[in-house]
């Protein structure tokens, strides 16, 4: 079951079921777009308006049927809510394109459609550079066309999607932490990204350089 949790009025509610057990959720930075991970194959998105989520506008698919992925494993939703990012276990990441439509006849509500593209058959985006399972995906908060993936070998890509390239090619030779990695976040500038691991660091760097200018805060987690 999906819920949305209102903190200037501590309430919350169901919004409604989902095909699976979430284990995985992300929120576009203007709270109009959620999505899950709903067990190993669907992705459920939704759309928020209206300080709440309209149950009308809820589409959930399959992401093994869109993208041939073998599971998915974690999701993040640019900045504008048009693209929901899935990472799998098979260390691929690819887009799922996300337009919310005016229903026929009806003032207010909307439908939600996701895609794999424009024609439904080729992803907008999609990267095969990872050689392990995908664990933490962080789409910029200032920009649409950079998300930053991590894998379970401990590397961390940050992409351009507009390009299909990398912010800066040293990220392929780049490893900083000494166990998995377990959660990416950005800067609110969207200039330096932080990530913490089961080694118990936190590494800040700026995905633009070589990674030689990184801030180590180690043991910043003691369990």
């Amino acid at each position: 079951v999906a819920r949305v949790f209102f903190a200037e009025t501590n309430t919350s509610k169901r919004v409604c079921a989902l095909p699976g057990q979430p284990r995985n959720v992300a929120v576009s930075k203007d709270g109009t777009i959620a999505a899950a991970v709903c067990g190993d194959e669907d992705v459920a998105v939704f759309l928020v308006r209206s300080g709440a989520f309209d149950e009308t506008a809820a589409a959930s698919v399959s992401i093994r049927a869109l993208s041939n992925a073998r599971a998915a494993a974690c999701v993040s939703v640019s900045k504008d809510g048009d693209s929901v990012f899935v990472g799998s276990k098979d260390g691929a990441v690819t887009t799922l394109n996300v337009s919310v439509d005016k229903k026929d006849g009806a003032s207010d509500d909307k439908a939600l459609r996701v895609s794999r593209g424009d024609d439904d058959a080729t992803p907008l985006f999609a990267t095969t550079r990872h050689k392990a399972e995908i664990v933490a995906l962080a789409c910029s908060p200032t920009r649409n066309d950079i998300v930053a993936s991590a894998d379970a070998s401990r590397r961390v890509f940050v992409h351009d999607t507009s390009t299909n390239a990398l912010t800066h090619p040293n990220h392929e030779k780049l490893i900083f932490h000494a166990a998995r990695i377990t959660a990416l976040a950005w800067s609110p500038d969207g200039k330096r990204l932080a990530s913490g691991s089961l080694d118990g660091s936190v590494i800040v760097w700026d995905p633009w350089s070589s990674g030689a200018d990184r801030v180590t805060i180690k043991n910043a987690h003691q369990g």
